[in-house]
């Protein structure tokens, strides 16, 4: 009983956190994966010994002179990213507490049940990035993204609502990365900042993912090659939010489903007991008042919340035309949590005789 009980918070909390729109993204996907590689297969080998006598004309990385002598073929320094993708994070609450003026919160964590959300983000966002090391690369993120969710409410009345949201996201990333021959592993970490009109401070959102891949060049052009790769990620947000929701402007009801969850609410609230009544009247009148009068129904919300799946599988793509154009995507999924972005990127040089 524990157990279930358990679990029915834990699906109470993400449906909550989804209806207040909360949704937090962060649109990390590897950075033209690998590094810097060396080639030692007979018919790259002729490549890899150009790159030896050829001098390295560009300011960064660090390093990149003598690392491209040793026969390692390094990528562009700077580059430029454009993402489009969508997602899904369940989300659970620990703690749920609603407030009419802000001031006075009153929890309801165990009141609220949901069965059915179905939530839909997207997004876009440009990320630009610098590799300072030839296995060292530093990002930064822009974005916006834009949520539609639908949730299904069955306590303490049956309701539905529409949830639309939108924001700007900012973020950072740091990676590590390094290949031997057609082999590469990379560590990535991603900070996202998500702002929503909804909540009072943004949310931060961290990423940590392992990815271990092969690259394949093309023997006639070898600045052209193929990366597969695959890897593993944990999600973690900020623990605490408050923010502030009219729910009159998101149900999603007939007049007559409106009276049918009228009705049940009112079964619900006489049949609590006195003290009870008294602590959750403020709550029981603005939806009552919402569902019978169409009255404004602004609640404010505090609330603590942690990611259901913290870990998630991923796999992913790139296909380099030469050494300034590539597309990749990148998938990620494990359960009820999962994204699939789309990339294209422009990488360069700044040489050194420009400076």
């Amino acid at each position: 009983m524990k157990l279930q009980a358990e679990k029915s918070k834990a699906r109470i909390g993400y449906t909550v956190v989804i209806l207040i729109s909360l949704i937090s993204l962060n649109t990390s996907i590897a950075l033209g994966q690998g590094g810097s590689h060396k080639y030692t297969h007979g018919k790259l080998e002729e490549y890899t010994d150009s790159l030896k006598r050829t001098p390295y004309p560009y300011i960064l990385p660090f390093l990149g002179k003598q690392v491209q002598e040793k026969g390692f073929d390094i990528q562009r320094p700077f580059g430029v990213m454009l993402n489009v993708g969508a997602a899904v994070n369940e989300l659970a609450l620990t703690r749920l507490a609603v407030s009419t003026d802000n001031v006075n919160y009153t929890d309801v964590t165990d009141i609220v049940n949901f069965t059915e959300v179905s939530p839909k983000v997207d997004i876009a966002s440009i990320r630009p990035d610098i590799w300072v090391l030839p296995f060292l690369n530093i990002s930064g993120l822009a974005g916006y993204y834009k949520s539609e969710t639908t949730v299904v409410m069955d306590e303490p009345a049956d309701m539905r609502f529409l949830a639309k949201s939108d924001g700007n996201l900012w973020g950072f990333g740091v990676m590590a990365a390094g290949g031997i021959g057609p082999l590469f592993i990379s560590y990535q970490y991603n900070g996202t900042w998500s702002y929503n009109d909804k909540l009072f401070k943004p949310t931060f959102t961290q990423l940590n993912g392992i990815r271990i891949g092969h690259q394949r060049k093309s023997h006639k052009r070898p600045q052209t090659s193929l990366t597969l790769w695959i890897g593993a990620e944990s999600m973690k947000m900020s623990e605490h939010s408050r923010g502030g929701l009219n729910l009159s402007e998101i149900v999603d009801m007939t007049a007559e489903e409106q009276q049918n969850a009228s009705d049940q609410l009112d079964d619900w609230y006489n049949d609590l007991p006195s003290p009870r009544q008294t602590l959750l009247e403020p709550f029981y009148d603005k939806l009552s008042n919402m569902l019978n009068d169409g009255q404004d129904s602004f609640l404010y919300y505090d609330f603590d919340k942690s990611v259901v799946q913290k870990w998630n599988m991923l796999a992913g793509f790139q296909f380099q035309f030469n050494k300034n154009f590539m597309v990749m995507s990148e998938a990620s999924f494990v359960g009820e949590r999962w994204r699939i972005i789309a990339s294209a990127a422009y990488r360069f040089g700044i040489k050194k005789n420009k400076l």
